[in-house]
């Protein structure tokens, strides 16, 4: 099973480096952009099922896309949302690192822990997404760039994620990028890519960076 992880397009939120989490920002035009770059590539690949946040900057990334394919099925749920980081919410992160100075406080005393955030986005791997394995053969995630690097970062800690040495990991991933991992048995996962944004530069020619159809094909998206 092939899942593809999308993170939402730029909002004006990312352009000017404010933390959004939880609220519902839009997409900016740059964002509305990149989710026609995205449709173009989505569109030349089999896809079976969509799941996607239910923020409206998730919803409007995907939205030429599910225009274009109206015969598949898309969820949206609560679960897919960002971490929720309460009055933090909107500032940037010089702005947060003084308020915790100030305050004398944690991240984790504002919104939802780093404990629950991690547990939030493992029940749904293991209630929604690992069900799905031997029924579906490629799934399309539409979230958000904290919840992304936290979902490889943890599988990875656990011991069930292979990161190939030509994957660099570094931070959340880009906005409107896409992240694979396939999925071979319940306990046993490969990271296809990570934050690949090639089609977004060659969205004329639908060039992206990994051949994702090509695994699509082979056995290893069963």
């Amino acid at each position: 099973m092939l899942l593809l992880f999308v993170r939402h397009g730029e909002t004006d939120f990312n352009k000017n480096g404010r933390i959004q989490g939880s609220l519902d920002t839009s997409l900016n035009e740059v964002g509305k952009k990149q989710a026609i770059d995205l449709s173009n590539c989505l569109c030349t690949m089999k896809i079976d099922k969509v799941f996607c946040s239910n923020l409206i900057r998730a919803k409007q990334t995907i939205e030429p896309f599910l225009e274009r394919k109206p015969d598949i099925p898309c969820q949206y749920f609560s679960e897919l949302q960002e971490n929720c980081m309460g009055t933090l919410s909107g500032l940037t992160w010089d702005e947060i690192k003084l308020k915790l100075k100030q305050e004398k406080t944690s991240l984790d005393d504002y919104g939802e822990s780093k404990i629950e955030f991690i547990q939030r986005i493992m029940n749904f791997w293991e209630n929604v997404i690992l069900p799905m394995q031997g029924h579906i053969s490629t799934i399309l995630i539409v979230t958000h760039g904290g919840y992304i690097a936290t979902l490889v970062n943890q599988l990875s800690k656990l011991g069930f994620l292979n990161v190939p040495k030509n994957i660099v990991i570094t931070g959340s991933p880009k906005n409107c990028s896409i992240s694979a991992i396939n999925v071979s048995n319940k306990s046993s996962y490969e990271l296809i890519s990570y934050s690949d944004v090639m089609h977004l530069f060659y969205s004329q020619e639908i060039i992206v960076g990994v051949d994702y159809k090509k695994i699509e094909n082979s056995n290893l998206s069963i």
